[in-house]
């Protein structure tokens, strides 16, 4: 049997509208350089060289026994920042079904000095599988789709191949669809219906026997959108939008199309030669908004992992199917489920590892990670506008610090 590859990307894995601003300095640490495509934007660089200076906002105060360890997460956001040369950062923290932090840090948009917020939006790459793998299950509660029926069962249109595969091995990247690079997003043109989704992997044969090795594709999420709006019999966009966006009031999560200006999105960012920050490539993801193409905030992606482990939306036996790692024929489990990766995160000087569940997210002009940790019913979640952010380094640093033993450490009154 071939050496498994297992390429996944790791997971850490109701407020006012009056915004509370922090250590605002008078303009960006990002100096303007007129270069010949246009105007760029040059960061700083060396390590934490100004960060204290970094602005934020945020919308509510913690609760007293949060206000320490949030001042902690304050400087290490920051830190995060200046040592990856950041343009903009947003975090938020839940426990026990609760909203207890949420900030942005940095700038929304560099040239206007616009500054991030926890409302700003983000592109949130693959963590947009979760919210897809969600669509589906509710259609599996509800007796119209079976997992494990053949694929071509649902969207016959999909040409048959070598070996068939079902709705399962798609979502738990097990079904030998190949993968795509983000060239291949950038290079495709818009997709309308859910046959023009599966037109994008209709000619390719399957890499090895379902079933039989892991390797994650971006792809099958295509073919699980088309099944979606097989099923519900409406666009892939409108069902999640009305089953799972709006019952758990994820307001500012939506599709990302390209071209199409949202109010609340912050400019995405990468770095070009002689560490130039430029704007990143307008990308149309229609195509691929099921694997990777939604926007959306921390505190969204709070809520979101809150009604999984509060069972809000979906039934708990559904989720405990959501959250359990796939096997392969020869019995070995890939550490991916359906649509979440399974593991274990090592938080601050924790040897072990503690037990978590989530999803990372990467593309063009963003950055994003949301932990899980079952056993306390924490959430954390990060986002960044730009590519070369590691979102998921800042998400378990920040995990760390929230934990139990953490937060009564740092409220431990000290003796004289």
């Amino acid at each position: 049997m071939r050496q498994k590859r297992y390429a996944v990307e790791t997971h850490g894995l109701a407020t006012s509208s009056r915004s509370r601003l922090r250590t605002a300095p008078r303009y960006p640490r990002f100096g303007v350089l007129v270069a010949a495509a246009g105007i760029a934007l040059v960061g700083c660089g060396d390590a934490d060289r100004g960060a204290e200076t970094i602005p934020s906002q945020s919308f509510f105060e913690p609760q007293a026994e949060y206000a320490l360890v949030v001042d902690s997460a304050r400087v290490l956001a920051r830190s995060h920042m200046a040592r990856g040369d950041l343009a903009g950062v947003s975090v938020a923290v839940g426990r026990d079904g609760e909203l207890v932090w949420a900030e942005g840090f940095g700038w929304a948009n560099v040239s206007t000095e616009e500054l991030a917020d926890p409302n700003t939006q983000y592109r949130i790459g693959s963590i947009s599988k979760p919210l897809t793998s969600t669509a589906a299950a509710l259609l599996v509660e509800r007796g119209a789709l079976d997992l494990d029926l053949p694929i071509r069962t649902y969207i016959p249109e999909y040409p048959e191949k070598r070996w068939d595969f079902s709705t399962r091995q798609a979502l738990g990247h097990i079904a030998g669809i190949r993968e795509y690079g983000m060239l291949d997003a950038l290079r495709t043109e818009s997709c309308v219906t859910g046959q023009d989704k599966v037109a994008q992997v209709a000619e390719d044969s399957l890499e090895f026997e379902p079933g039989t090795d892991y390797q994650y594709a971006n792809q099958g999420y295509n073919l699980v959108a088309a099944v979606i709006e097989a099923v519900a019999e409406e666009p892939f966009l409108d069902f999640i939008d009305r089953e799972v966006l709006v019952p758990l009031g994820l307001e500012h999560t939506s599709g990302d199309f390209g071209g199409e200006t949202l109010q609340n999105m912050a400019v995405p960012y990468d770095y070009g030669s002689f560490r130039t920050l430029r704007q990143s490539q307008d990308m149309d993801m229609s195509c691929h908004v099921s694997a990777g193409g939604f926007v959306s905030t921390p505190s969204d992606l709070v809520t979101f992992a809150h009604s999984m482990l509060n069972a809000d939306l979906l039934e708990e036996e559904t989720i405990q199917e959501l959250w359990t790692p796939l096997q392969l024929a020869d019995g070995e489990p890939t550490e991916y489920a359906l649509g979440w990766s399974v593991g274990s995160t090592r938080l601050g000087d924790d040897q072990r590892g503690t037990a978590s569940i989530g999803h990372g997210g990467r593309v063009t002009g963003g950055r994003a990670s949301l932990i899980i940790l079952p056993e306390t019913g924490t959430v954390v979640a990060v986002t960044t506008n730009m590519t070369s952010g590691n979102a998921d380094r800042l998400a378990r640093g920040v995990a760390a610090l929230f934990r139990p033993s953490g937060v009564h450490a740092l409220n431990e009154p000290t003796g004289s």
